[in-house]
């Protein structure tokens, strides 16, 4: 069976525009693209791992924040696996760092800023989930 595929719905907060205009004013061109690209990775490692999972994304919302994908009901192990890949990616990115070390750093910060447990979205998403697997696997 071949599967059709949709592109997701995109929106940008204005906000984000006014980040890349003071990046553009503030930062050196090579470190506000390295930071885009990390930061479009990232969001691709998640995005993959939905996709990975067997589900599909509806609609993107991006802001200065990060990016919120909207995607049917996640069994708890895809939606665990699906928080963590992004961070997963900007570490990956680390074994750049000798030829593009302002990416692998961009990429570090993007995944740390993504764990902090004092940034709700992160931390509710992933603990969620793993309260999910729980109750529908107790033998785990």
């Amino acid at each position: 069976m071949v599967r059709k595929y949709r592109f997701p719905e995109f929106s940008f907060r204005g906000e984000m525009f006014l980040l890349l205009a003071l990046m553009l004013l503030i930062l050196p061109l090579q470190w506000v693209c390295a930071f885009f690209t990390a930061a479009l990775w990232h969001e691709f490692c998640h995005c993959a791992a939905v996709y990975l999972c067997g589900s599909r994304i509806d609609r993107i919302s991006i802001s200065p924040g990060g990016a919120v994908m909207d995607t049917p009901p996640l069994s708890p192990i895809c939606q665990l696996i699906c928080t963590l890949a992004g961070p997963v990616g900007g570490f990956i990115l680390l074994f750049l760092g000798r030829s593009f070390p302002r990416l692998a750093l961009c990429g570090v910060v993007h995944s740390l800023y993504n764990l902090l447990p004092l940034l709700p979205p992160m931390e509710i998403a992933a603990k969620k989930a793993v309260e999910r697997a729980m109750k529908e696997h107790p033998e785990l």
